[in-house]
């Protein structure tokens, strides 16, 4: 064998065989980590380690940039619908619904609206405003608490009511925007709501939305015409085009019907139990 060949370690008949030259390098290098002396941080002559430490835990000189805020409060605002809505069976409206918050990363004040009202014919509509407080809970999810307060009015009918909030709002797996609420009314009525979006961007500008929203009550609440169990559904399909992130004009469809007892509670009080809604609107976010 030549002892000049440099050779990985190897096993040759049930021994390890190492070559002289990576012997002899392997030794050289180990010489030379011993050798190298250890070697103090550098100082400013005459400090000592001791007050160079000390000068290293005070605050940095005023004439220094400030550091970068990493924890600012910030404000956003989700205007998801402007619209207006028409279907053969039911009086136009003009629709909202819009979310916003202030805050930082870890306290945000949340708020929220939506309703409808008539423009034309008789003056009847509903609305609501949740003011809540947000925290996070997760890297997607937020946990909010707060208070409701929602209204509906028409000819000879208006009734009102407030509600304590808890929910959550988040994106689940495969980006699915949820929103599962409970309210308990002063009346002591317990209600719940899930809302479920996902947006299909076809082009970079153009998407499809789905939407979809589902009420349940866990008792009758008959001054509002809902009985136990789930009480409506609407299904929601949207296609818009992002003219830009924040503007974006839409079109689409919204099939609404009540279920089970709330739906022959309308129907004994002569209302109609479902609706197929043309729609027209804008998307807005700031």
């Amino acid at each position: 064998m030549n002892s000049q060949l440099l050779i990985h370690p190897a096993l040759v008949g049930g021994m390890l065989i190492v070559s002289p030259m990576a012997h002899a390098q392997h030794a050289e290098k180990a010489a030379e980590i011993e050798a190298s002396p250890y070697e103090d941080p550098p100082l400013i002559e005459g400090t000592t380690i001791s007050e160079a430490l000390r000068a290293a835990a005070q605050a940095p000189p005023e004439s220094w940039p400030e550091p970068i805020d990493d924890n600012l409060t910030l404000a956003f605002t989700l205007i998801e619908q402007i619209e207006f809505r028409t279907s053969d069976d039911q009086p136009d409206q003009l629709a909202w619904d819009a979310q916003g918050w202030i805050g930082n990363d870890n306290h945000k004040f949340w708020w929220k609206t939506e309703g409808a009202a008539a423009p034309d014919g008789p003056n009847d509509g509903e609305a609501e405003f949740q003011a809540l407080y947000a925290k996070p809970i997760s890297p997607f999810w937020f946990l909010q608490a707060g208070l409701r307060y929602e209204n509906t009015w028409g000819p000879g009918d208006s009734k009102d009511r407030t509600s304590l909030v808890l929910g959550l709002q988040g994106l689940s797996p495969y980006k699915f925007e949820l929103e599962p609420v409970l309210f308990l009314t002063e009346d002591g009525d317990l209600l719940g709501r899930l809302t479920a979006s996902y947006d299909i961007y076809i082009t970079q500008r153009l998407a499809l939305q789905p939407r979809s929203e589902i009420n349940v009550a866990a008792g009758d609440v008959d001054d509002w015409g809902l009985s136990e169990g789930f009480n409506d559904l609407s299904l929601e399909l949207r296609l818009r085009y992002e003219i830009r992130r924040e503007f974006a004009p839409y079109v689409g469809l919204n099939y609404l019907t009540l279920l089970g007892e709330t739906a022959n509670i309308a129907e004994r009080g002569g209302s109609s139990t479902d609706d197929l809604q043309l729609v027209f609107g804008i998307r807005l976010a700031f």
